[in-house]
């Protein structure tokens, strides 16, 4: 407990400052990983998407000597038989980073991002499914865990949100929006207090998290209820990196 403390009281007291106004996706998710979720988690090392790397061992932010305390690799999870997918960052295997910002081709034939709004990751269809993904995986490879409610970051231009699914108790879970950037900073080049105590909360949610609270259980997702032809599937065969990539489906997600 005291090593998470001195990483979120470091990061605090440093009041570093980033500018976070990017033209690529790929530099975005770099400066996020190295500066923010590289920081506040116990351990420096992540890993990108491969199909991102761009610069190398490079940081995408502008100080040209920040190098990756991670490394590009295969962020691949689930089941060829129910969802798979890369996934935008893997911290240490343990927490889930998405960034749902898209790169579109201009007609110079370069890569610029397209905005998503903070409203776009609000029960976003690809971030409940890799969160749905990603407990199921988390309770088979961890089932010594008092509980399983396991978070996975979204990450848009500006915000970012936090959704929570517990594979032993059907909860899904959503935080609300979060700012990313300070509204107090003049330049807009350093981190929210919200987002860096939230993000904290999230990367060390296996030292911190007590799960479900007796409110919390009766509001059940369904998921068990609407994927119960593949619910073995999810429980005894997902699998993180070397996921094939055959005969790929969408996962079933919970109603509204």
């Amino acid at each position: 407990m005291t090593v998470l403390l001195e990483r979120l009281v470091n990061f605090l007291k440093l009041d570093a400052m980033i500018d976070m106004d990017f033209d690529n996706g790929a530099d975005t998710t770099t400066a996020l990983a190295n500066h923010l979720f590289g920081k506040l988690a116990t351990s420096p090392v992540y890993t990108i998407d491969n199909t991102l790397k761009s610069k190398g061992n490079k940081c995408g932010c502008n100080d040209e000597s920040c190098e990756l305390t991670g490394q590009y690799g295969d962020t691949n999870i689930g089941n060829p038989e129910v969802w798979h997918g890369n996934v935008t960052i893997l911290i240490k295997d343990e927490v889930v980073v998405e960034s749902l910002e898209d790169e579109q081709e201009c007609s110079d034939g370069k890569a610029q991002m397209k905005n998503r709004t903070c409203s776009d990751l609000s029960r976003n269809a690809q971030l409940v499914a890799e969160t749905i993904v990603f407990s199921f995986l988390q309770k088979k490879r961890h089932p010594e865990r008092s509980n399983f409610l396991t978070p996975c970051i979204g990450i848009a231009k500006s915000c970012l949100v936090i959704m929570l699914y517990d594979s032993e108790h059907d909860v899904l879970l959503e935080s609300s929006l979060i700012p990313l950037m300070s509204a107090t900073c003049i330049c807009s080049n350093k981190f929210s207090v919200d987002a860096i105590l939230v993000t904290w909360l999230a990367l060390n949610y296996k030292f911190l998290c007590t799960g479900l609270t007796e409110e919390m259980l009766p509001c059940k997702a369904n998921f068990f209820e609407q994927a119960k032809k593949s619910i073995d599937l999810f429980k005894n065969n997902l699998t993180i990196q070397n996921v094939a990539s055959i005969c790929e489906r969408e996962v079933i997600l919970p109603s509204e």
